[in-house]
Order: structure tokens, then C-alpha cells, then sequence
């Protein structure tokens, strides 16, 4: 849920860390973000591969001043067979369970090769950081859970109240009406059959 939130906010962070206080906006590179789900995203479109930047809607121009770019990727969308782009091979290679699919898969493609280097590399140094920034992704993302079970909870529970209050409002009325049908000295047989109430309950109206 709020994935949309989630990824402007990660993907100002990136923008923001670049600056420091008195340096100039120029400093500022291109922020390409990668959001890989295990979901299907957009639900109705069929392509896999979603590439989005600042548009103008009514006359297609592109604001290419604004350092942000995201790629959306919806992994239960990629095709089984080999659809003859890049992209599959690293879909591929993100599907694989264990590190010797994605050893074998590298083994194949150099671009992932030189990829998986650098990552091991990467996590070698950045180990005790990379650790530290997970920690707050996961907190981040335990709230988000549970701000959408109370948001959820809360929902139903009015939800309930009001078939609740809806449900009395109609017993009230037929309790109304019976009332009314008794006065007039109706059967209480027929009273029942038209307002839905038993017998009983009929019986002790006044």
C-alpha cells in the first residue's frame, strides 16, 4: 500500500542527499529509480516494463530539466519465454532462488557478470551502512503495515456501525408500523406477514 508515497520518497532522498549547504544546484545528477514488484502494479496493462518522467498530459512535452526517472518492472508479468530484450535476462536473473542460478545465468550474460562483481564488491564495503539503511527501510515499512490494518480495522468497524444503525432504524420501523396495524385491530398473523416481525414480539407491542 502507498507504494506510489513510498517511492517519491526514497527517490527525493537520493536527490536530496546529493546537495550539501551552499553548493550549487548543478551538482545535482539524474536520479534513475528501479521499483521491481512481485505484483502486478497496473492491473489492465499487459507490458512489464513501465517508463515514466514529468509529462505535460495535454501536449506530450517532456520536462527534461527534472533529474528523475522511474522504471517500473512487475515480475509476474514477464513472459516465460525469451522476449528478445535485455530486460528478460535480468528478470531472469532477479527470479532466481538460489546463488547458483544467478552464478550460471552471469556465467551466460557479461553485462550481469560485471553487474554481480560490483555488487559483491559494493557489499563488501557498504556492509555495515547497507545494514543500518535496511534497519530504517524496515521500520519504515512496519509502520506502513500497520498505519493500513488500523486504516483497515477502522473501516470496517465504522462499515459495521453503520449496517448496524441501518438495520435498527429499519427494525424501529416496522416495530412502527406493527404498532399501528395492531391499533387498527389488524390479525396479528397479517401484522407478522407484512412487517417480518414474529409473533411474540408482536403480542407485547402496545
Amino acid at each position: 500500500k502507498n507504494i506510489g508515497r513510498r517511492i517519491s520518497f526514497y527517490k527525493s532522498k537520493l536527490i536530496v542527499e546529493q546537495i550539501g549547504e551552499g553548493q550549487h544546484y548543478s551538482v545535482i545528477q539524474k536520479v534513475v529509480c528501479i521499483c521491481i514488484t512481485d505484483y502486478e502494479l497496473f492491473s489492465g496493462v499487459g507490458d512489464y516494463l513501465n517508463h515514466f518522467r514529468f509529462y505535460n498530459r495535454k501536449n506530450g512535452l517532456c520536462f527534461e530539466d527534472i533529474p528523475e526517472e522511474l522504471f517500473t518492472l512487475e515480475l509476474p508479468k514477464v513472459p516465460a519465454r525469451n522476449d528478445g530484450t535485455g530486460v528478460w535476462e535480468w528478470m531472469r536473473f532477479l527470479r532466481a532462488k538460489r546463488k547458483e542460478e544467478f552464478e550460471m545465468i552471469a556465467a551466460e550474460n557479461p553485462e550481469i557478470r560485471k553487474a554481480v562483481n560490483t555488487l559483491y564488491e559494493i557489499s563488501a564495503d557498504e556492509q555495515p551502512r547497507a545494514e543500518y539503511e535496511y534497519r530504517l527501510k524496515a521500520r519504515r515499512d512496519a509502520q506502513w503495515i500497520m498505519d493500513s490494518a488500523i486504516e483497515i480495522a477502522v473501516e470496517k468497524a465504522v462499515e459495521k456501525a453503520v449496517e448496524k444503525a441501518v438495520e435498527s432504524t429499519r427494525q424501529d420501523e416496522k416495530i412502527d408500523i406493527a404498532k399501528r396495524l395492531k391499533a387498527r385491530g389488524r390479525p396479528l398473523e397479517e401484522i407478522a406477514m407484512d412487517t417480518g416481525l414474529d409473533m411474540d414480539s408482536i403480542k407485547k407491542l402496545n
